[in-house]
């Protein structure tokens, strides 16, 4: 019987993920670079965002659950 709780990942998700981490980075007021009206962006920042986007994208898991 096979393994129902595994699930594939498609090559779109990887765009789709980041696509939606963007989003949130713009509506959080966080971009890559820095600015006068937005925060710097660091590795741990963007390696916890784009987790949380992907669980979102390939198991429809809410953020922050």
């Amino acid at each position: 019987m096979a393994d129902t709780s595994v699930r594939l990942v498609d090559q779109g998700s990887h765009e789709v993920a980041f696509k939606l981490m963007k989003d949130v980075m713009l509506s959080e007021g966080v971009s890559l670079t820095g600015g006068p009206t937005t925060q710097h962006a660091d590795r741990k920042y963007l390696l916890t965002l784009y987790y949380e986007c992907q669980r979102v994208v390939v198991e429809g898991i809410e953020p922050g659950r």
